[in-house]
């Protein structure tokens, strides 16, 4: 009697985790084989895995902010890197070689429209800075001795100004020095613009 009670307590199994049952292959009353199983996942705790090229994750910190976009959702997640992986993994692709991280970034927001198994790209914040001046990053000309400058434009006349930049996008480039806020600059200087040009305003700065 007592080897029949100790194998009922060994039969009642229970989840180390609370979530839902998204697979389940036994019946009830049909004696369970070796390979049936109950798949459990928490779904308020969503991870998006990213395999990140070496040239990228060179950059990445634990704690990095995120921006999830996920394929079919019209939704924006948040969230931010939890795990970097200690080594990185060559895969072979059809163009040769490929060095990738395994990178796990914890979702903040998750909700009932996102899937496990769901495909998604992420936008990952390397760094970030606020009340801070930045102008388009065609604005900004480099002269013979390195010197980085842009063209202000004041009273209808360009004038150079060596600037000092900072944090750099693919879009816009930060200015630390040489430029204040509400001045007008020149987006887009033509070539061959001279110091002390006029100039005319159309639309925009």
């Amino acid at each position: 009697l007592s080897n029949l009670k100790k194998k009922i307590a060994d039969s009642n199994i229970k989840a180390s985790i609370n979530g839902k049952i998204v697979k389940l292959n036994v019946n009830e009353g049909q004696y369970p084989s070796m390979e049936s199983s109950i798949l459990i996942q928490d779904t308020s705790n969503m991870i998006l895995e990213l395999k990140v090229n070496q040239y990228d994750a060179v950059n990445l910190k634990l704690g990095q902010k995120a921006k999830i976009t996920v394929n079919g959702l019209d939704k924006e997640y948040e969230g931010q890197i939890t795990k970097i992986s200690e080594t990185a993994a060559i895969e072979v692709v059809s163009t040769g070689k490929e060095i990738n991280v395994l990178t796990e970034i914890t979702i903040d927001n998750p909700d009932e429209l996102l899937k496990a198994g769901y495909v998604a790209d992420a936008e990952i914040i390397l760094s970030e800075k606020t009340d801070t001046i930045a102008i388009s990053y065609e604005a900004v000309q480099s002269d013979e001795n390195g010197n980085k400058y842009i063209f202000v434009v004041e009273d209808n006349i360009a004038k150079k100004r060596i600037v000092e930049t900072g944090l750099e996008t693919d879009f816009e480039i930060e200015i630390l020095s040489g430029l204040k806020k509400g001045e007008k600059y020149i987006t887009y200087p033509p070539v061959g613009l001279m110091d002390g040009e006029t100039v005319m305003t159309t639309g925009g700065i």
